[in-house]
């Protein structure tokens, strides 16, 4: 069993298939919708908790280039801060992060249930537990503050690797190290947590190394795997550790809190489950290791071992602070990736994929509600802030009595007096509904395109269904039509699927087919004597596919293959078949 292992099972209804895919999709949409409903809700023009050491960057009173590479808390943000900063010069709004991540985790939910329908050969209900438990409201911490965007990009990239990973039997060495390269660079400047989920990366390229019988190619395998660690050597000059971060308690602290991290994969709410949530998801996390190596899909392993030397730091490093200081939502898009390999993994056991769908499902209420609370509070403070300005009190005195208790006292008092002056927190508003309307239109879009999608499904199932009705009504359909003259059609039947296609401009479905058809010569028809006629003939049968039904005229085209009309066919927007 090989990276290109799939499983599945004959459809005993494709249109059911089509359907639960288009449900979950229509979950996703949905889930979207919502999370942008927070932002838009909860979400203000205004820098929210680590937002104020960016402002002087952002209103041009310190420099963009050094601010790049500086350190904040533990980390060097250089990819996620180029993006936030590109986005609010652009917008001028501090909001202008949580479209970016909602745009990437739409995309995450998008690819995470494309991963596990391809792998499993078909949709079921479970597979809404990917965009309920990455985009509920209990992700508020992260969708309120645009600098979180690192949190989403790591989240993303480690997806586009588990989709990797299952590409990798058709990829030659040379384009399998090359992705796995780029990929790797920008986990690199994308924080601290990216580069240990890089270093579970070079884990994959290690074990390629082995299986590599060229030396040559060996050699550039472990060249890029060891580049996490020469990132972390000049990572690590001038590097300092943040003052107000506590030593770590030990070892067994640690665990704890990683284990913590690891269960907010299913929200701040799964901290109810404390500490049966945390035990199982550590033997989730076990299990999956153990299938992954069954499987042979090198780069879930790859993925699982960084995300567990991710929750292994953040226990160390925040064990000290006090004894459940993983249970920070914020977490969440960070812990997920090894639930993704968990739910590609065990694929085969059913019952698995039930199990977290309920949990998801069953905490989203609960997550919900926890990130209206914590939106609410959030909202709440900030019109505080800006009524305090209106109120025409100092920088000094909003600082030191309305944020004193943030942590972020200095930066305000220093980023305010900066961020009134250029007039940011007031004067750009509009932008920011015009980038909410972009981003609508761009969700409406591929809603029609969804829809659209869920037909060609539809049509295409329909067809497979019902293939021997419709090769019966193509056969009279054509013999109605009396051509070829003086020949009956005796027995029509279609090799290989139908292939479905629309036109440029309409929406309408055409599905071409390959049928073999033999003939019988029609008394007094003129073609009695001709001795071909009994021999089988190749020509390609063609349908519409009309008001939820498939339709023929008995047209067919001899000698061609589907795919030579379809080539030759103005304006054909061939379907990509599931």
């Amino acid at each position: 069993m090989d990276e290109g292992y799939k499983l599945g099972r004959p459809l005993t209804s494709g249109v059911s298939d089509a359907s639960v895919h288009s449900m979950v999709n229509w979950v996703t949409l949905a889930m979207i919708v919502q999370a942008i409903v927070a932002v838009v809700w909860f979400g203000r023009n205004f820098p929210i908790a680590d937002e104020w050491e960016f402002v002087p960057v952002y209103v041009g009173a310190e420099s963009f280039w050094s601010w790049l590479w500086m350190q904040h808390n533990e980390h060097r943000l250089p990819l996620p801060r180029m993006i936030v900063w590109l986005a609010y010069q652009i917008t001028h709004d501090y909001r202008s992060g949580s479209i970016i991540q909602i745009v990437l985790l739409g995309w995450c939910s998008l690819r995470m249930t494309q991963l596990i329908r391809e792998r499993r050969g078909y949709a079921r209900w479970v597979d809404v537990a990917v965009p309920v438990s990455l985009l509920h409201w209990g992700q508020a911490e992260n969708l309120m503050m645009g600098y979180q965007v690192c949190f989403a990009l790591t989240l993303a990239l480690s997806i586009s690797c588990l989709g990797l990973a299952l590409q990798a039997p058709r990829l030659s060495p040379a384009q399998l190290r090359n992705r796995i390269l780029l990929r790797m660079i920008l986990l690199l400047l994308s924080g601290a947590f990216g580069i240990l989920i890089a270093m579970g990366l070079s884990l994959w390229l290690m074990i390629l190394t082995v299986k590599q019988p060229i030396w040559r190619e060996r050699i550039r395998l472990l060249a890029v795997a060891a580049l996490p660690l020469l990132y972390l050597s000049v990572y690590l000059i001038d590097y300092h550790k943040p003052g107000h971060h506590p030593p770590s308690a030990g070892i067994l602290p640690s665990l704890a809190i990683a284990g913590q991290m690891q269960s907010m994969a299913f929200g701040i709410s799964a901290r109810f489950l404390h500490p049966v949530g945390m035990l199982l998801l550590g033997a989730m996390i076990g299990f999956a290791a153990v299938l992954a190596i069954r499987q042979r899909v090198w780069g879930w392993l790859g993925i699982l071992a960084g995300g567990t030397l991710l929750a292994g730091a953040i226990g160390w490093g925040r064990s000290g602070f006090g004894d459940e200081m993983g249970y920070w939502a914020r977490y969440g898009w960070l812990a997920w990736p090894t639930l993704g390999v968990f739910l590609l993994a065990t694929i085969p056991y059913r019952w698995f994929a039930n199990g977290v769908a309920l949990l998801a499902l069953g905490l989203f209420p609960f997550n919900t509600g926890s990130g209206y609370l914590w939106g609410t509070v959030v909202s709440e403070g900030v019109d505080a802030v800006r009524l305090a300005i209106d109120d025409g009190q100092s920088a000094s005195e909003i600082a030191w009595t309305l944020m004193a208790d943030s942590g972020q006292a200095e930066r305000v008092e220093r980023g305010l007096p900066l961020l009134l002056a250029a007039e940011q927190s007031r004067s750009i508003r509009v932008p920011i509904r015009w980038a909410l309307l972009a981003l609508a239109g761009v969700v409406g879009l591929w809603g029609i395109g969804l829809l659209h999608q869920i037909q060609c499904e539809r049509a295409e199932e329909m067809f497979r269904l019902q293939r021997t009705r419709l090769s019966e009504q193509f056969r009279l359909a054509a013999n109605a039509n009396g051509i070829p003259r003086g020949l009956f059609w005796k027995r029509c039947e279609f090799v290989g699927d139908c292939q479905v296609f629309s036109e440029s401009g309409n929406r309408s479905l055409i599905g071409l087919i390959e049928v073999i058809v033999e003939f019988e010569a029609i008394p007094d028809g003129g073609m009695e004597d001709v001795e071909a006629v009994p021999l089988p003939r190749q020509a390609t049968a063609c349908f519409v596919f009309v008001a939820g039904h498939w339709e023929t005229t008995g047209q067919a085209w001899f000698n061609q293959t589907p795919s030579e009309l379809i080539a030759r066919w103005e304006g054909a927007e061939q379907i990509r078949s599931r």
